[in-house]
């Protein structure tokens, strides 16, 4: 059974977050995640190369843990904005947790986690 959809989150859930607001960098390769103070993320990739790049949500969960869910396929370059180029039948759920300045993504069961570091920290 598909997860039910996160709502846009409202800003003033987002207002204590900024410790994740920015754009990470995978420790295993170009992808990048770029979450937004606004409540949006999506990944990317820096070598513009086409991929498995998606845009959607994120809101605060627990301390230290945030929900981020993927809805729809996006354009895969960095360089701008993104493009949504379909939406997902059901979107793909999963939570961020950040630890000694890395965040780690869980999705849909993966295992291990994808891991990012803050672009500036590379």
């Amino acid at each position: 059974m598909a997860a039910p959809p996160l709502a846009a989150p409202a800003p003033a859930s987002l207002a204590d977050a900024s410790d994740i607001v920015g754009t990470w960098v995978s420790k295993n390769g170009p992808e990048r995640l770029v979450i937004e103070a606004n409540g949006r993320l999506h990944t990317c990739y820096s070598t513009g190369r086409s991929g498995n790049a998606a845009m959607g949500w994120w809101r605060v969960g627990t301390a230290g843990h945030y929900k981020v869910e993927f809805t729809a396929a996006s354009t895969a370059s960095c360089q701008g904005r993104p493009t949504a180029l379909r939406m997902y039948h059901d979107s793909v759920v999963g939570q961020a947790t950040l630890s000694k300045g890395e965040l780690a993504l869980f999705i849909g069961g993966e295992s291990p986690p994808d891991v990012y570091v803050r672009a500036t920290a590379r």
